[in-house]
């Protein structure tokens, strides 16, 4: 569960959760993990099972995609206060496309 203040207050902001009741929004906490990490670890790989979509709050994620001819191609960068892997949730994908 989520109790730090600054982390609550940037997720209610986001548009995700802004418009949330108070009830399903501390649901949402409920659910919520916090994951820090260093500049070369990764948080999934191209081909994970897609379980959750993901917050950025500090420092910058790449996303990056493995052809099949084995070159990596540079997909995005996240910035704090963008999410990303949230569509997959809702369209229903198995799997996550990308590396980050």
């Amino acid at each position: 569960m989520l109790s730090d203040p600054r982390i609550l207050a940037t997720l209610r902001r986001h548009h995700l959760f802004d418009r949330l009741p108070e009830q399903a929004f501390q649901e949402v906490c409920n659910l919520a993990n916090l994951r820090r990490l260093e500049a070369a670890d990764c948080l999934f790989h191209q081909g994970d099972p897609a379980e959750r979509f993901y917050l950025l709050l500090e420092g910058q994620v790449k996303l990056i995609r493995t052809l099949p001819e084995g070159q990596e191609k540079l997909v995005e960068v996240i910035q704090p206060g963008q999410s990303f892997a949230e569509a997959l949730l809702f369209s229903g994908a198995r799997s996550y496309p990308v590396t980050a």
